[in-house]
């Protein structure tokens, strides 16, 4: 995959507050009132996501202050990668380095680029298969028990003393029938633990699902599966790293935090993008490439170069419009090349979401979510441009969300306006209107009644579990 190393000072979003074209200039607010305080309980922050305390379940950081998980953020996070093999699985390559090389490098260069040089994944690769002895339907169901098979067949010089994590790759042919679904998660941070209790070590590996085609003859092929291992343990690997991911547009072939296989659906459509907000919180942005404005703020006028995520760099990769101590609209560019490069050429242009930090308990692995369904509870929303038919923007294709030169998102009294598009930058326009009406976006976000879908689903699963993509009748 071709990076474009390209410094885009060029690029430029204009963001206008205020009714006057002409109004003078202001400076922009500092990063720190753009970075809204996490909304959950102050005795569940920091807990793995998952982890049930007084009834009430803790979520990943969605606010600041982030905390991290079980790898580190800044620095490398030392991982072994290794191949099983049971009695009744077939190798698919007589050394696992020839298969988890090329996999692991491509992991190595994502961190590199998306954190702009601040983290790396490094990988020690066990260079030859780990056999086994009993078919896979004779795996235990216990987790720790299963995970201690592979451990006591390591080659004996291997040294775990500064190893983060161990992560598995099965032989395809697994079948664990209802005893196992070969999805570990020893240690994960996706695992519930009281708080101060030791966890142990990190071992992980996909589950079944993952080694099988899926959603019938025009699904998911386990050979498309294969390939992008690399960014299905990139999903997983920024979960163990304290991200939520999973918005906005679960499922949505928008980033590798929503789904991590191109979409059959969609012609293939892919990307391994991590949103703005995301890359603000873990730090991975640097503060002075976040353009902040305080929404509150009155008769401002702002403007401001906003480097498209898929290239690397940037005087400004993101703009964060406050609009309460729980609330901002995000506005990124994007276009289809570097990690995006498997959406269609036409592809390009702004996302607009809506952030809530305050936002509960999360419902993100249900198996109807159509990925921007307010039915189903996430901690942000793309909102979509005016005059878009909703019913078919909540699953399937992101291409209702893009907002493309002429065209308006509305939200409360802020109108943003795409004025211009070019290869390195998109032009936006965000005023305040003199009235407040209920526009569409917010009528979706708000969960008002009158919006009624019928769905004929086909499968279109992401990473840990089924997102189905459905067409609207």
């Amino acid at each position: 995959m071709k990076k474009l190393l390209v410094l885009a000072s060029a690029l430029s979003l204009v963001i206008t507050f205020g009714v006057h074209p002409n109004a003078s200039l202001a400076a922009e607010t500092g990063a720190e009132v753009c970075k809204l305080t996490d909304g959950q309980p102050e005795f569940l922050r920091g807990l793995p996501r998952g982890t049930v305390v007084n009834g009430q379940t803790a979520r990943a950081a969605v606010g600041f202050p982030f905390d991290s998980g079980r790898f580190p953020v800044r620095g490398s996070a030392n991982l072994i990668a290794v191949m099983v093999t049971f009695k009744d699985t077939k190798k698919f390559v007589d050394s696992p380095r020839k298969f988890l090389g090329p996999q692991t490098k491509k992991i190595r260069d994502w961190s590199k680029f998306w954190s702009q040089g601040k983290f790396t994944y490094e990988f020690q690769i066990i260079e030859n298969w780990i056999e086994l002895p009993i078919n896979s339907s004779e795996a235990p169901s216990d987790d720790k028990l299963l995970a201690a098979m592979i451990l006591e067949r390591f080659p004996k010089d291997v040294d775990f003393s500064n190893v983060d994590g161990t992560f598995i790759y099965w032989a395809p042919g697994i079948d664990g029938g209802k005893k196992h679904d070969f999805g570990l998660r020893v240690g994960s941070n996706e695992q519930s633990f009281l708080p101060n209790e030791q966890r142990p070590g990190l071992i992980w590996a996909p589950s079944q699902w993952h080694y099988e085609n899926s959603g019938g003859r025009n699904g998911l092929k386990y050979k498309t599966k294969r390939e992008y291992t690399w960014a299905y343990w990139v999903h997983e690997l920024l979960h163990e790293q304290g991200l939520n991911l999973h918005a906005p547009g679960n499922g949505w072939a928008t980033g590798v935090g929503q789904n991590q296989y191109p979409n059959p659906g969609m012609g293939g459509a892919f990307s391994a993008a991590m949103t703005g907000w995301e890359s603000f919180l873990i730090g991975w942005l640097n503060d002075s490439q976040v353009f902040c404005v305080d929404a509150t703020a009155p008769g401002t006028n702002f403007q401001v170069n906003l480097t498209p995520l898929e290239i690397y760099g940037g005087k400004k990769k993101v703009a964060v419009v406050k609009l309460s101590d729980t609330k901002a609209l995000v506005v990124e560019s994007r276009r289809p090349t570097g990690y995006t490069e498997k959406w269609k050429t036409s592809s390009k242009g702004v996302f607009v979401y809506l952030i809530d930090v305050a936002t509960g308990e999360i419902d993100d692995h249900s198996p109807n979510d159509c990925g921007n369904d307010p039915a189903f509870t996430k901690w942000a929303y793309y909102l979509f441009p005016d005059g878009k038919k909703y019913p078919n923007s909540y699953c399937g294709s992101f291409d209702p969300a893009l907002v493309k030169k002429g065209q308006s998102v509305t939200y409360r009294n802020l109108k943003i306006s795409v004025t211009n598009t070019q290869a390195r930058f998109d032009r936006i326009q965000i005023a305040k209107t003199s009235r407040k009406p209920v526009s569409r976006s917010e009528l979706l976000i708000a969960h008002l009644p009158g919006i009624t879908r019928k769905a004929t689903l086909y499968s279109a699963c992401s990473c840990c579990g089924c997102s189905p993509t459905p067409d609207f009748n």
